[in-house]
C-alpha cells in the first residue's frame, strides 16, 4: 500500500509540472523554429539523463525483444509532445487540455485492460464518468470547423502520451528510471532533429533571455516528469494512473488565473471537485487502509 501512495505522489507531483507546461509554450511563442525548439529542451532532457546514468552507472545492455517497447514509447513520446505543443498554438489552452485529456484517459482504461490484464469494475466505470462531466463543466467545448484537425490532433496526443506512460511497465522493472528516460529522450531527439532538417529549419544559437530560460526550465520539467512518470505509474494500475493525471487539469486552471487572469467560476469549482472525485473514488479502500479507526470502547 506504501507503494500505491508513492506512485500517487509521483503522478500528482507529474501533474503538476505538466500543469506548466502550457504556461511554458505561451510564454515561448512560436519566435523559434517549432522541431529546434523541440530538439532542445529534449536535449537538455537527454543530457541530464545521460549524466545521471553514468554517475550511477545505471546503463544495462537492453535486450533485443525490449527494443520495440521503446521505440513504441519513444514514438509516441515524441508524437505527443510535438502534437501537445503544435495544438496550443491554435486552440485554447481549456479546449486543447479537455481534448487531450479524452484521448490519455480513455486510452489509458484500454491499454490497461488489453495489455495488462487490469479489470474493470463499477468504481472505475463511474470514475471514467465523473472525470468526462467534471471537464465538460469546466471546459465549454466551442469550436468551429476549421479547428477540427487541432482538436483530433489534441486527442492523438493524449492518447500517444497514455501509450508512453503505461507501456513504461513493460521494461520498467528490467532497466533503470535514468536508462529508460535516457533512451526515450534520444530517439525522440533524433527524430526532432530529423525533421527540423527536413523542414529546412533555421537553428539558432542560444543566448541570455527570457525566451531561452524558458525553453530551459522546459528542459528540465520534461526531465523531471520523465523520473516521475516511470516511477508512479510502475507502482500503479495504468487505469488508476490515467486518472490520477487528470489533476493536471486543476493546476493548469490555478496557474492560468496567475500567470494569464484566466477566469475561475463556480462552475469550474464544481467541475474540480468532481474531477477530485473520480480521481479518489477507485482508491476507497487504500484510503480506508490509511485512516486509523477508534475502537469502541
Amino acid at each position: 500500500m506504501n507503494k500505491q501512495l508513492q506512485g500517487i505522489g509521483a503522478l500528482t507531483l507529474a501533474a503538476l509540472i505538466y500543469g506548466m507546461f502550457p504556461i511554458f509554450t505561451r510564454l515561448a511563442g512560436a519566435e523559434l523554429p517549432f522541431y529546434f525548439q523541440n530538439s532542445v529542451r529534449l536535449f537538455i532532457a537527454f543530457f541530464i539523463f545521460l549524466i545521471a546514468t553514468l554517475a550511477l552507472k545505471d546503463w544495462k545492455k537492453v535486450r533485443a525483444e525490449d527494443w520495440k517497447w521503446f521505440l513504441l514509447r519513444s514514438t509516441a513520446v515524441f508524437m505527443a509532445f510535438s502534437s501537445f505543443t503544435y495544438t496550443l498554438q491554435f486552440l485554447a489552452i481549456g479546449t486543447m487540455l479537455f481534448t487531450f485529456y479524452a484521448g490519455s484517459t480513455i486510452l489509458g482504461y484500454i491499454i490497461g485492460k488489453f495489455f495488462f490484464g487490469e479489470k474493470l469494475n463499477i468504481r472505475k466505470y463511474v470514475s471514467l464518468g465523473l472525470a468526462v462531466v467534471g471537464l465538460l463543466l469546466i471546459y465549454s467545448i466551442n469550436f468551429d470547423p476549421g479547428e477540427l484537425l487541432y482538436l483530433c490532433l489534441a486527442f492523438f496526443s493524449g492518447s500517444c502520451t497514455a501509450v508512453w506512460n503505461i507501456f513504461s511497465k513493460k521494461v520498467s522493472d528490467q532497466y533503470s528510471t535514468s536508462q529508460l528516460n535516457l533512451i526515450d529522450n534520444a530517439i525522440a531527439m533524433v527524430f526532432a532533429i530529423g525533421v527540423s532538417f527536413v523542414f529546412r529549419e533555421a537553428w539558432v544559437i542560444p543566448t541570455v533571455s527570457i525566451l531561452w530560460l524558458v525553453n530551459l526550465l522546459f528542459g528540465l520539467g520534461i526531465f523531471a516528469t520523465g523520473v516521475l512518470m516511470v516511477y508512479g505509474f510502475n507502482r500503479l494500475e495504468g487505469q488508476i494512473g490515467s486518472l490520477i493525471m487528470l489533476s493536471e487539469v486543476l493546476f493548469a486552471i490555478v496557474l492560468g488565473f496567475l500567470f494569464f487572469k484566466e477566469a475561475v467560476t463556480m462552475t469550474t469549482f464544481i467541475g474540480g471537485s468532481i474531477i477530485l472525485l473520480a480521481i479518489v473514488l477507485p482508491e476507497l479502500n487504500l484510503l480506508r487502509l490509511h485512516i486509523p479507526i477508534k475502537k469502541k470502547t
